[in-house]
C-alpha cells in the first residue's frame, strides 16, 4: 500500500506528456459536468440567458443572483449543483471569479448553507489546484526554468 508521500512521487514520475494529458482529460471532464448542468438546467427566459454565466465582477453578481434566486424556490438542487460545480471549477482551475461566487453562495442561501458550501467547495478546489500542481507544475518548471531549478 502506498502511503500520502510515495503517492505524491509516483505523480512527479509519469511523464510530461501523459500529465499534460492527464490534466486535459480533467479540464474537458470539468467542462462537460458544467454543461451537463447549464442544459439540464429549467427553461430560461430569453432576457436571463444573458445573465448566467461565471460572475466576474459584482454587477455580473447580482444579477446572475436576481435570476437564480428566481429559479431556486423550484429547482433548489440545480442551482445549488451549478454554483458547487462553478465554484470547484473554479478553483480548481485558479480562474478567478470563486470570491462572487462566494457573495452570490450568500445571497443565494442561508449562513449555514452557504458557510458549509463556500467551505467545501474552496477546500476541494484548493486540494485538486494542489494536485494538479504536483501533477503538472514541477515538471514545467523543469522544462523551462531548470537553472531556477536547481537553485
Amino acid at each position: 500500500m502506498m502511503t500520502g508521500r510515495s503517492q505524491i512521487e509516483g505523480f512527479a514520475n509519469i511523464s510530461t506528456r501523459a500529465a499534460l494529458v492527464s490534466v486535459a482529460v480533467i479540464f474537458f471532464s470539468s467542462i462537460f459536468a458544467l454543461s451537463l448542468v447549464y442544459r439540464t438546467f429549467p427553461k430560461l427566459r430569453p432576457d436571463e440567458k444573458q445573465h448566467i454565466k461565471i460572475p466576474w465582477n459584482i454587477e455580473d453578481a447580482k444579477t446572475l443572483g436576481l435570476v437564480l434566486n428566481r429559479y431556486k424556490k423550484d429547482h433548489y438542487y440545480s442551482v445549488l449543483s451549478g454554483v458547487f460545480l462553478s465554484y470547484v471549477f473554479l478553483q480548481t482551475f485558479a480562474i478567478p471569479g470563486s470570491l462572487f461566487l462566494s457573495i452570490l453562495s450568500g445571497f443565494l442561501f442561508n449562513f449555514y448553507t452557504a458557510l458549509i458550501l463556500v467551505c467545501t467547495c474552496s477546500a476541494l478546489g484548493a486540494s485538486l489546484c494542489f494536485l494538479l500542481s504536483q501533477l503538472l507544475g514541477r515538471k514545467l518548471v523543469w522544462l523551462y526554468f531548470p537553472e531556477k531549478a536547481k537553485e
